[in-house]
Formats: structure tokens, C-alpha cells, sequence
């Protein structure tokens, strides 16, 4: 299968790459604030230009001069540069900078096809300096309230030739967990590559980052997310943003729960695995750090972390993302758990085994027993099963539906899937 055409959107901080990049892609991947340099990471979207043809978009970190995460991230962008059919660089209306200058320079080296797009143009531009630049074809935009993207989109696709996309719809699956427990060293151990920004700068990742990739026989879309910190840790602006850009993403049908085997599990992990619970269809556990752990401890800390978070009851991986030991085996647990999910537990097999929890262990609510009558299916992924019951559905303990959620899991080979059961009138 041949790649789609790869356009690049760059330019420095705050110029409104990441406003263009969502407004072109019709949905909210970027994060958008007016701090200048909030996206670090690139970010990759399907572009679509007719049901028939699409390019792959990419919204480039911006360039901030002195900010040493900048300068790291614009070095990462090196390689995808190289690889992009097409480069639109980002200015403001009001004005070029040295900055803009420099970027331009450097961009000419590669020798790809360019686009000026000149943003924030609400009012009427005098373009003669931007001509400067070097570069032929400028369009004026405002991306934030649409001006002229059509223009813009028509210039792209004039520029390149568009190709027929047939990529299958991917697997989503999150990686989730606190700030600097390694979750974006896992997502490149994953990838193979160094895709996502690393620092031991606690909240480096501020976004969810969206990348797709085939491995395993199977097209994957990996969403890398911000930690999740607690709500009085918040010490910025972009702090809240970034977390609820991240709960948000626990929407995914799938996650990896990252926990750091060098500290013990805290309440906030345990926070995250219960959103996790709550929201996505299936979880997997990945213990990371293992390299930084005694040899003689390593059972020790393994179990401890593992009966902390029995009650996900969800496979548990014991690795580093450091040195790529078991990463691989995070991928087959999840393609195992999707293939699992995708069998369609049938509605006999599922009240079978409530039927069979309920006669292991009965209750008694109002001095009658508990009687399943019959069973719904509310989601199938998430797996949501909705009971019908001869007593009232507030009189029923959670402790009792907990219950047979356990044990309806267990009857059906469930691990991983995160089964939800609750009452219906």
C-alpha cells in the first residue's frame, strides 16, 4: 500500500499552526492557547479533500527561540520534513520577524514544494514583505474564523496529487498514567522511533498526541496523553487544559495504564485506573521502569503493584520502556483483548453466567429474591449489559453488582474487557 501525500504545517510559536491544523482537519487534535509554544509534539490527522482523495496532515512543533524544549522538538522535525511532499509555512498578518526569516532559510534547504499562509488576515495585508521569503504561492487565512481555507485547501491539492484513501479504520488505544511515569517513552518503544518528545521534565507531553501505525498485522491510532495530576498539583494555565484534554481521551475504546515500578502505587494511579474502568472498553497494565529495580526485587515489587490494582482486572506487564524488555508484549495483549472483544459475547452467553452468579450467591431485597428476568445490551464496546429484575434497581447493593461482574468475567474468559452491568427498568 503506497503512503499518502505527508503535508507539514510549521512555523514559530503561537502563530496558529495548531488552529489551522484543526480547523483543516474539521476536529479538535491539537491543543489551542494563546501560551505561546503549547504544542510540542507533532500531531498527525487524515486530511481529507474529496471522499476520493487525502494527505496526511502534520502540525510541526513551533519554533521558540531560547526555549530548549523548542529547539529539541524543531530538531525531531528534521525527519519528517525530509519525508513531507508539501511544506506550508505559518506567518503572522502583522508583520514578519527575524525568527520567520530564519525558519524560511532553513526550510528552503530541503528543497520541497512551499505555501506561505499568512494568518490572523481578519483585516486587508499589504503582502509585498512576505514576497521576501522566497516563496511563490502565499495565501491570506484566518484560521480561526475560516477565511479562505477553501482557498488554501484548493492550493495544497494543486501542489500535490492527492491519493485514494484505503487505510482500514484503526485500533485506539490510550496511554495513560502521572506526569513522567514514562508514558511517551512507551509510545516510541512501541513505534520503533522517537515520535514523542521524552524529558525528565515532568509534564513535557501537555496534549494527547495522536499517531498511526501498522504492526501486527493490524493499523493502529495511539494516543499519547498529558499525566493526569492532581487537581491542587495544577500550577499553569495549560496544567488543567492538559488534563482535560487527557480525561477526555479516556473515551478511547482501549488504554495502557502506565505505572513507575521505582515508587509505589499511589492514590492518584488509582484514581486514573478507575476512570479508566469507567470510560474506556479495555485496559491493559504496563509497570515500566523495571531496568531501575534490584534483580532480587523485582517479584517483590511485581506482585505488590499487581494485588494494588487487582480490581482493574486487566493483564499485567512487567517491562521498560528504556530497553524495549516485554514493550512488544503491551501491543499483543491489546490485539488479543480487541479480537476478544470483537467476538460479540452473545446475550445467551451473558445471562447464563449472571444466572449462574446469582444462583452461586442469592440476595434478598424486600424479603424477595433476586431474580433476573432479563438482559439488555446498552454498548457493545464498551461491553455495558443492562439487568431487568423483579425488585427495585436502587435497592440492589453496587458491592452485588460488582459481583457479578467478577464472576461474569471470569466465566466468559473477560480479562481485560472492562464489563459494565447495572440495572434497567
Amino acid at each position: 500500500m503506497k503512503r499518502l501525500p505527508i503535508v507539514v504545517l510549521t512555523g514559530r510559536a503561537n502563530v496558529g499552526k495548531s488552529t489551522l491544523f484543526n480547523r483543516l482537519l474539521k476536529q479538535s487534535y491539537s491543543m489551542v492557547s494563546s501560551v505561546p509554544g503549547t504544542t510540542r509534539d507533532f500531531h498527525e490527522g487524515i486530511f481529507r479533500y474529496t471522499d476520493s482523495t487525502a494527505v496526511t496532515l502534520v502540525d510541526l512543533p513551533g519554533v521558540l527561540a531560547g526555549d530548549y524544549l523548542s529547539e529539541l522538538a524543531f530538531e525531531k522535525s528534521k525527519k519528517i520534513i525530509e519525508k513531507s511532499d508539501l511544506i506550508v509555512l505559518i506567518v503572522e498578518a502583522k508583520g514578519l520577524t527575524h525568527l520567520d526569516e530564519e525558519i524560511a532559510l532553513y526550510l528552503r534547504k530541503f528543497n520541497k514544494p512551499m505555501i506561505l499562509a499568512v494568518n490572523k488576515s481578519e483585516g486587508k495585508t499589504d503582502l509585498a514583505d512576505f514576497y521576501s521569503l522566497g516563496i511563490e504561492d502565499i495565501v491570506q487565512i484566518s484560521a480561526y474564523h475560516g477565511l479562505n481555507i477553501y482557498q488554501l485547501e484548493d492550493l495544497i491539492f494543486n501542489k500535490i496529487t492527492g491519493r485514494k484513501f484505503e487505510e482500514p479504520n484503526p485500533i485506539v488505544f490510550g496511554i495513560f498514567g502521572l506526569p513522567n511515569v514514562g508514558k511517551s517513552s512507551l509510545a516510541n518503544a512501541i513505534l520503533g522511533e522517537e515520535r514523542f518528545i521524552v524529558s525528565d521534565i515532568a509534564g513535557t507531553t501537555r496534549e494527547v498526541v495522536a499517531k498511526q501505525f501498522r504492526k501486527l498485522g493490524k493499523s493502529w491510532l495511539l494516543l499519547d496523553s498529558a499525566g493526569i495530576k492532581k487537581r491542587k498539583s495544577y500550577d499553569k494555565e495549560l496544567d488543567g487544559l492538559s488534563v482535560s484534554r487527557s480525561i477526555s481521551a479516556l473515551n478511547a475504546p482501549m488504554g495502557v495504564l502506565v505505572v513507575d515500578a521505582s515508587r509505589m502505587v499511589t492514590r492518584q494511579d488509582k484514581r486514573i485506573a478507575n476512570l479508566m474502568l469507567e470510560r474506556t472498553g479495555a485496559s491493559v497494565i504496563f509497570i515500566n521502569k523495571k531496568d531501575l529495580v534490584p534483580k532480587s526485587s523485582v517479584a517483590i515489587v511485581y506482585n505488590n503493584i499487581k494485588e494494588d490494582l487487582k480490581f482493574m482486572d486487566s493483564p499485567v506487564i512487567f517491562g521498560s520502556a528504556l530497553t524495549g524488555e516485554n514493550v512488544n508484549v503491551v501491543l499483543e495483549n491489546l490485539r488479543e483483548i480487541w479480537e476478544k472483544a470483537m467476538r460479540s459475547y452473545s446475550k445467551k452467553d451473558i445471562l447464563k453466567a449472571i444466572g449462574y452468579a446469582v444462583s452461586k450467591r442469592p440476595i434478598t431485597v424486600e424479603n424477595k429474591f433476586f431474580v433476573v428476568k432479563n438482559i439488555r445490551f446498552e454498548s457493545k464496546f464498551p461491553l455495558i449489559v443492562g439487568i431487568r429484575s423483579n425488585v427495585r434497581q436502587d435497592l440492589v447493593p453496587k458491592s452485588y453488582l460488582k459481583y457479578l461482574i467478577n464472576t461474569v468475567k471470569k466465566e466468559l474468559d473477560m480479562s481485560g474487557i472492562n464489563l459494565k452491568i447495572g440495572l434497567i427498568d
